[in-house]
């Protein structure tokens, strides 16, 4: 897990090994915060690739699946290199995986949210009935352990909203992440192995890949480009927008 509250100089390395498509993408938030944060989780998930691949991060090119799943367009063999992020506010996580699908998700309990709203409209009545029998005191942090887990499911199925979180059944405990069913069938879900994934900072996450892939999640991210310090040595801070060439 990396943050992605980065100072300006590197956010300004990071955008420089973007593509075309990337930085448009870019260009469509109005928050420089969320401009900044897009472009360091895009240019972080490259610099994860290209040390991997031993190639430079500006060259990768990214496919995208029927249902949005990125992949690495010359990395499509059975034994090609997958991966996944996911980001949650200030910061981001990124597994990879080799011989399958991998998929991942991190989450943060978010103001305003009410988690029984949330077990509602994704969780199944099986996995209703399993969180009513906790205790009431444990029954949020159920639900926030839940969705994650059916997120990292349905982002390594590559299905996206094709596969409705209820149709996803996963176990609730705070540790023995499982996933028991997909559309009721046992048989689909022994495909998957499911990971409950200790982050700290109040972070909650889960990864899925296919039983015979071989997955990693990078503990740190290196960035190699130098950070430029202004007269006080501390990093520059301009307008983000106006540096890099939004026109803002």
């Amino acid at each position: 897990m990396v943050s992605l509250d980065l100072p300006l100089p590197m956010v300004e390395s990071l955008w420089r090994v973007l593509s075309p498509d990337e930085r448009a993408r870019a260009a469509a938030f109005r928050l420089e915060a969320h401009l900044a944060r897009f472009v360091a989780a895009r240019g972080l998930l490259r610099a994860v690739l290209a040390r991997h691949l031993e190639r430079a991060p500006a060259s990768l090119v990214f496919g995208y699946g029927p249902w949005g799943k990125p992949f690495l367009a010359d990395e499509k063999g059975p034994n090609g290199l997958r991966f996944n992020l996911s980001h949650a506010g200030r910061v981001m996580l990124v597994a990879l995986a080799r011989g399958g699908e991998v998929g991942v998700d991190v989450e943060v309990p978010r103001p305003g949210v009410a988690p029984e709203r949330i077990a509602e409209a994704a969780f199944s009545q099986s996995e209703k009935a399993a969180l009513v029998a906790l205790p009431e005191s444990d029954r949020d942090a159920a639900i926030l352990r839940g969705w994650t887990r059916k997120e990292a499911v349905i982002k390594a199925t590559g299905l996206g909203v094709a596969l409705a979180p209820d149709r996803v059944e996963v176990s609730l405990a705070p540790h023995a992440a499982a996933l028991i069913r997909i559309d009721g069938d046992r048989r689909r879900a022994k495909r998957w192995s499911l990971h409950h994934l200790v982050l700290g900072e109040g972070h909650v996450g889960a990864l899925a890949a296919e039983r015979l892939a071989f997955f990693k999640v990078p503990r740190r991210i290196a960035i190699v480009p130098e950070i430029p310090k202004g007269p006080t040595g501390k990093p520059q801070r301009i307008g983000l927008a106006g540096k890099l060439g939004l026109g803002r």
